[in-house]
């Protein structure tokens, strides 16, 4: 019995045989030694052209010329030796490992971890995800101990003998790797298969208005809402950037929202993200950087730009007595020549304490007795007359406000006189034009001091 057919050794004794060398081990049991025929598939190695059914001849593995690709040896065996010329005496198997592990008798022949028939075939399922051989193991042969399904075209492949690189340390390489480099977007979709990239964004925005902008569009890594994305991908604030406004993140649609302080109007910020991706099994992250450039907003909602507000943080249209500053500035809304804050009692009268959006002087009621969110201005709410003017700031409860009325006590007699104040021309109103656009008339300064006949703070006027 020829010694690849033989499982038992009938000549302990070395007596009668031909001395040749083998091993009759059988583990397989399919009644061939194991040593003749490594996939166990009946055919034994030195009959068989795929001695792995990895999926390629063992001619193409082993280094020999096979340009016809039939799986034999190109050439006649002119010194009939039993081998074609081409191959010479046969030749000298290729050992990528070199290490004995003969590449015809190597299911993964560079050892980096994908199966040479995934990388013959560039596929992730060639080897049917199980042992290496093509297609699913065992493998269906004919009598030439071709695996059936395979098409044995593929020739020599590169990436069969060269080791990839696991570049996201998954475990994964090369075609087995659907991710090189872990960013959860396939190598199939991804521009930088070798390395997760971004790309800087920019944008536009105004102060205290939210801006959304598209930061994943132009980067490999892909948003949640993606169904290509092979893990989950995160984005979170990387801290270093200069925005001092809101910062959002959406991970789902790959979207920056961002809300400008008012004070960055008119400057550029920058909202430094993190993206990171899982698909790896551990976080693969990119820092990358969206610059914003900032419009003037409106804080005080007035409609003017703050860099053009002339009274910030009240209406610039609101002017009653039409000096050409605004009442929140105007130092005296009447122009009688006594001071607002004189004429509330220490008060002031267009200030909002509550941050209800409800002028002082016409506010009864404190929405906000914590003071967290007003202007902190001085007032008063008690409005024992009823008639919607806290009494501090209507003293004759006449209706109008004493910064807006000429008489404040009704007694016939213009403030701007009983004050002080200088009005020759008899109209309630102090002399003068307003030079110094304080809002009060120049000849009455910033506001004259009241006259007080009694000096108990009980102003004359």
């Amino acid at each position: 019995i020829p010694n690849w057919m033989d499982t038992t050794d009938n000549d302990p004794g070395n007596t009668i045989g031909d001395g040749s060398a083998t091993i009759y081990t059988d583990a397989d049991g399919n009644g061939i030694p194991d040593v003749y025929d490594f996939d166990g598939d009946g055919v034994p190695n030195h009959l068989d052209l795929d001695s792995d059914n990895d999926g390629i001849y063992d001619v193409v593995e082993a280094g020999g010329v096979d340009a016809d690709n039939d799986g034999v040896a190109d050439g006649l065996d002119g010194d009939n030796n039993g081998v074609p010329d081409s191959a010479g005496t046969g030749v000298t198997p290729i050992d990528t490992l070199s290490d004995g592990s003969f590449d015809f008798l190597n299911l993964d022949s560079d050892g980096d971890g994908c199966s040479d028939a995934n990388e013959a075939y560039n596929s992730t399922t060639a080897d049917g995800g199980d042992t290496g051989v093509y297609g699913t193991d065992p493998a269906t042969v004919d009598t030439n101990g071709l695996v059936t399904t395979a098409a044995y075209n593929t020739g020599a492949v590169a990436a069969v003998t060269t080791a990839d690189t696991d570049l996201d340390s998954d475990g994964l390489v090369g075609v087995c790797d659907l991710d090189d480099d872990g960013d959860g977007n396939p190598d199939t979709t991804d521009p930088n298969t070798g390395v997760p990239t971004t790309s800087p964004d920019s944008d536009n925005a105004t102060g205290g208005i939210p801006v959304t902008t598209q930061i994943l569009a132009n980067d490999d890594y892909l948003n949640d809402g993606d169904v290509n994305n092979l893990g989950t991908t995160t984005i979170t604030d990387a801290g270093t950037g200069t925005a001092t406004g809101t910062i959002s993140f959406d991970a789902t649609t790959g979207e920056l929202t961002y809300t400008p302080t008012f004070a960055e109007g008119g400057t550029v910020v920058t909202v430094d993200y993190t993206v990171c991706n899982d698909a790896s099994g551990s976080a693969i992250c990119t820092t990358e950087t969206v610059t914003i450039t900032v419009a003037y907003g409106d804080e005080d909602g007035d409609g003017v730009p703050d860099n053009l507000d002339q009274c910030p943080g009240f209406d610039d249209a609101a002017d009653v007595d039409g000096d050409g500053v605004a009442d929140g500035c105007d130092l005296d809304d009447d122009n009688d020549g006594i001071a607002d804050i004189d004429e509330s009692a220490g008060n002031f009268p267009d200030g909002d304490e509550d941050g209800d959006g409800i002028p002082n002087w016409m506010d009864t009621t404190d929405n906000d007795p914590g003071n967290t969110i007003g202007d902190g201005s001085a007032t008063i709410y008690t409005d024992a007359d009823g008639n919607g003017i806290p009494d501090v700031y209507d003293f004759d409860g006449d209706g109008v406000p004493n910064h807006l009325d000429l008489d404040s006590d009704n007694d016939g007699i213009y403030d701007s006189l009983e004050a002080g104040a200088t009005d020759n021309d008899n109209n309630g109103i102090a002399d003068g034009i307003d030079t110094n656009n304080n809002g009060v008339p120049d000849s009455a300064g910033t506001g004259v001091t009241p006259i007080d006949t009694l000096s108990d703070g009980s102003f004359d006027f």
